[in-house]
């Protein structure tokens, strides 16, 4: 069995003189092999918290884990948005600050742009039978 967690997210910007708008998509695919040494600590982990064991309920174990997966994939997304919310409220309040944002693959300079809005967010757990 192979897992995978796959979130995407787009990225708007208007660029300030201009009023462009440029919008950048990025998608983070991370796929886990049901063997794999990460799957198996990832498992485990779940099964210390939560105190259910594999083997009692597979299917309801499984589910619980893509749970966790998916749950820290939004939660370490929610962190990613809040440092490029930092990085680009601190380079509009102090006109001193220098800074820039990676996104989607770009490094983008947030004081070329008057608008930033990061949106259609989504996290998606998907098996597949090997």
């Amino acid at each position: 069995m192979k897992v995978s967690v796959r979130i995407d997210m787009k990225m708007e910007l208007y660029h300030k003189t201009t009023m462009e708008r440029l919008v950048i998509d990025n998608s983070i695919l991370k796929c886990y092999n049901q063997d794999s040494a990460e799957y198996k600590a990832l498992c485990e982990e779940y099964a210390n918290e939560s105190g259910i064991d594999r083997e009692d309920d597979p299917e309801g174990f499984d589910k619980a884990v893509f749970e966790l997966m998916s749950k820290r994939a939004v939660e370490n997304q929610n962190r990613i948005i809040d440092e490029i919310t930092d990085a680009v409220r601190s380079c509009y309040s102090n006109s001193n600050a220098s800074g820039y944002v990676t996104f989607g693959g770009y490094i983008i300079n947030p004081k070329d742009f008057c608008a930033v809005a990061i949106k259609d967010f989504s996290v998606k757990v998907k098996q597949e039978k090997e």
